[in-house]
């Protein structure tokens, strides 16, 4: 976790939730236009605790899940980054995140 979050991160409340099947803080996941995500494939805001996501990404890689589950994956760092995180991690932690997970980057 110190990897992608930093190592002054409070991962204490995740551990404890997740530990016991609580899994409520878990983003929820909207599809919008790229144009209200600033051109983005995905994005997340910690204001309303919603990964969203660019149609025009899904529809053009709906036979690649790899591509798609690639962009989840560094949002839902994001979301965890904003809850363990009182400011953000240094570098981009959601691409990190996403790397750790599907093995890209070796610790």
């Amino acid at each position: 976790m110190a990897i992608a979050f930093g190592e002054g991160a409070n991962v204490d409340s995740l551990r404890t939730a997740w530990s016991a099947n609580d899994f409520s803080n878990f983003p929820e996941i909207e599809v919008r236009h790229a144009a209200d995500i600033n051109g983005a494939n995905g994005a997340f805001a910690a204001a309303t605790n919603k990964i969203y996501f660019s149609q025009e990404f899904i529809t053009n890689h709906q036979g690649y899940v790899g591509a798609i589950a690639s962009v989840l994956l560094e949002e839902f760092g994001h979301s965890v980054d904003s809850i363990i995180n009182s400011t953000g991690a240094p570098g981009d932690e959601g691409a990190i995140f996403a790397a750790l997970a599907q093995a890209q980057l070796m610790l």
